[in-house]
């Protein structure tokens, strides 16, 4: 197996138990890898994206939450503090949050789109809220917002907001009108009512860093 498959399968199967391991076997071979010149520029970028499997999404949350796309932000970081491998960091973290973004208001916008790949990357961008990593503008002001019925609302819409606010909550809630938290839930609640889609109560936590710090205005 030639490095750079060798470093993508590894990436693809990191977890939490695992993570130092990954991490410290994914640090040696890519640099063998580099200094023997086997290593593209993009190599931790595709690994990145091959790694946010649909297949990681919790049979226990309805196929809603996933299990390892937080992981692949503290793995870019750490990356980014090798002094031999941040070069091949370096823009990647923006360069995921560009198309993030892009791709979850595009596939929202659509009656349907692949589901898997949509709440993999809704998952993605509630860490990157709690992380303090988007503009300000995009977590007080669109992300949810684009959620909610205009006028027509989709199972996959609701199962987005769901998501947002299962993981980030907390932090949306410190930042976002009260009047839109408030019609998440009358969003959840017409559905349920309808039998759209049976939500259990949203439960969040606390945001990781001091977010007043993470964004700024």
């Amino acid at each position: 197996m030639r490095v750079y498959n060798f470093l993508g399968k590894l990436l693809s199967e990191i977890t939490e138990e695992n993570y130092d391991q990954t991490l410290s076997k994914y640090r040696l071979w890519m640099g063998i890898g580099a200094a023997h010149g086997w290593i593209s520029a993009n190599q931790l970028l595709r690994d990145i994206h091959a790694s946010m499997r649909p297949d990681r999404l919790d049979p226990s949350s309805g196929g809603l939450v996933h299990s390892t796309t937080h992981l692949l932000l503290r793995f870019i970081a750490d990356i980014g503090l090798d002094p031999n491998l941040s070069v091949y960091s370096f823009g990647i973290r923006d360069q995921l949050f560009d198309e993030s973004l892009r791709r979850f208001f595009e596939d929202n916008l659509e009656e349907s789109c692949d589901t898997g790949s949509l709440y993999t990357n809704a998952n993605f961008l509630a860490h990157l809220v709690n992380l303090g990593y988007l503009n300000l503008e995009d977590v007080r002001d669109h992300l949810l917002q684009s959620l909610l019925p205009q006028p027509t609302v989709y199972v996959h819409q609701l199962n987005s907001l769901f998501i947002l606010l299962k993981i980030a909550g907390a932090t949306f809630a410190a930042y976002v009108n009260p009047s839109v938290i408030s019609r998440c839930f009358e969003a959840f609640m017409s559905a349920n009512d309808t039998g759209m889609v049976k939500f259990a109560l949203v439960e969040v936590r606390e945001p990781i860093l001091t977010m007043k710090e993470s964004y700024e205005y």
